[in-house]
């Protein structure tokens, strides 16, 4: 191609001959580059619609002096993967606890209270990098394919605790010093740390079942000596709450994640009505293992306490500051962690750790234990796909070499004379067959083309008139004395 452009500056006769040559070599290197863009890998993707199921966190809560729940648990059992799992959640990774998932893959739920960004049909995007989850323990969700990815929208709630007042210092509420009552078997500790509920609140059976719309928040009162603080203590009253959220979740094969919340449109009892309050047994039942979950001692804080300090590294911490130092916001966000944690625990022990099968009843003790949604699963499979402007590409210069080659075997085929190795200006010098004035012969080959352009040459029979012939190129000022090849006359 640089020849054939090079060659048609030399000779400075751009016509349409020198264009038609110039694109004719343009095909080879586009043909070229055809060849190795018409096919690429792509991805495509086939969405379907499928059904998924997950834990409803307002299921009962397991007690275990259950001795036997559809023939599932045993009191010994139950106590045991609570604590277990309960624990085990406390003490792994930070990176566990900063990822969107659990130890056991299960869909950990963001605080929508947390998070910032622009709403958007009041859906607020969750980041990960700066997510707050509301428990250690995600939410089981049935099993979605390894080689799939999936989105699907889930309804669900959490706790939230609010404690406005975290102080130095321990007014006992036991001593009715607001007004409340206090029951025996309330009053439950662990280590240095103890939470009280009240179970005496002005609604009574309206709060059970959650008729009043205007009921108070459920109250919480917590206290704990501080470690290395002779004397010292921790006292905070707290409110708690139930936040009813839509989340959507995007799963990559078998990795889940949140990716955007928002408050929950469906109907719910008051968000100041909590699953504690369905009953007498359960607010004690939750509160009596709450505080047995982890073994602790009067004289060093327990990995509980130890949590509020450092959520990160519970076990590491030595020499933790005053609990009231901490801040409301993150005392308050660690405690509903705690809470929330030890409540799923309680809810669906076994399925936290072994998913939900597909045999799961959807009910326990005529409460809902699973609820079920809608999931896109779209299948990504590597396919080579043809790109048409390319493949045009590639066409046109093939037949254009083709068609040529074609042309060439052709001609060849039907040619009469020798092949010829020079060019027609190298075989004019010194031609007595030519009719040129003298000179000329100094001048390279390019410069002799252009001078020679307007003749008109024939490779014939310059000898026609005898007996044999003559090859060879000579002036075509007479047609006659330069005849065109014969197949039947002999040349010399």
């Amino acid at each position: 191609m640089f020849a054939t452009v090079t060659t048609q500056l030399k000779l400075r006769a751009v016509g349409p001959v020198a264009i038609g040559l110039v694109t004719l070599w343009l095909l080879s290197p586009v043909g070229g580059q055809a060849s190795l863009r018409v096919l690429s890998y792509a991805t495509a993707v086939d969405s379907q619609l499928s059904n998924l199921q997950y834990l409803d966190l307002n299921s009962s809560f397991l007690e275990p002096d259950f001795n036997n729940l559809r023939g599932e648990y045993d009191g010994t059992s139950v106590n045991y993967l609570q604590k277990s799992l309960y624990g085990a959640s406390l003490v792994s990774p930070a990176s566990t606890k900063n990822s969107s998932m659990d130890s056991w893959a299960n869909l950990k739920i963001p605080m929508l209270e947390s998070l910032g960004g622009t709403a958007v049909d009041g859906w607020l995007p969750v980041t990960s990098n700066a997510t707050v989850y509301s428990s250690l323990i995600g939410v089981p969700v049935s099993a979605v394919s390894m080689r799939d990815n999936a989105t699907f929208a889930m309804e669900t709630s959490y706790w939230t605790v609010d404690c406005p007042l975290l102080q130095e210092g321990f007014p006992d509420p036991r001593l009715n010093t607001s007004g409340e009552g206090w029951a025996s078997g309330e009053y439950y500790s662990w280590g240095f740390a103890s939470l009280w509920v009240n179970q005496n609140t002005p609604e009574g059976f309206a709060r059970k079942y959650g008729e009043d719309p205007n009921m108070a928040a459920r109250r919480l009162y917590y206290h704990n000596y501080d470690e290395g603080a002779s004397g010292n203590v921790t006292y905070a009253e707290c409110e708690m709450r139930t936040s009813y959220v839509e989340v959507r979740v995007s799963c990559q094969a078998r990795s889940c994640a949140a990716v955007a919340m928002r408050e929950s449109t469906l109907p719910h009892l008051p968000s100041n009505w909590t699953f504690l309050d369905q009953s007498y047994q359960t607010l004690m039942g939750y509160v009596r293992q709450f505080h047995t979950a982890v073994d602790a001692n009067m004289y060093s804080p327990s990995v509980m306490q130890r949590y509020f300090v450092d959520p990160g590294s519970p076990i590491s911490v030595t020499n933790a500051p005053p609990l009231y130092s901490l801040g409301q916001k993150s005392f308050s966000t660690s405690l509903a962690q705690l809470m929330n944690t030890f409540w799923i625990a309680g809810v669906g022990p076994t399925v936290v750790t072994g998913g939900i099968p597909n045999s799961n009843a959807e009910l326990r003790n005529g409460t809902r234990l699973l609820q079920a949604s809608n999931v896109t699963v779209s299948h990504a499979q590597e396919i080579l796909v043809c790109d048409k402007r390319w493949l045009a590409a590639l066409l046109v210069s093939t037949s254009a070499m083709f068609i040529a080659g074609v042309i060439g075997l052709t001609l060849g085929f039907l040619r009469k004379g020798p092949d010829l190795a020079m060019d027609i200006a190298t075989m004019t010098r010194d031609n007595p067959y030519m009719n040129l004035p003298q000179g000329g012969s100094a001048l390279d080959c390019a410069e002799r083309s252009r001078l020679l352009r307007n003749v008109r040459v024939r490779f014939g029979d310059v000898a026609p008139h005898g007996e044999v012939g003559y090859a060879a190129i000579g002036s075509l000022v007479d047609e006659k004395e330069v005849d065109v090849l014969k197949e039947e006359r002999l040349y010399a």
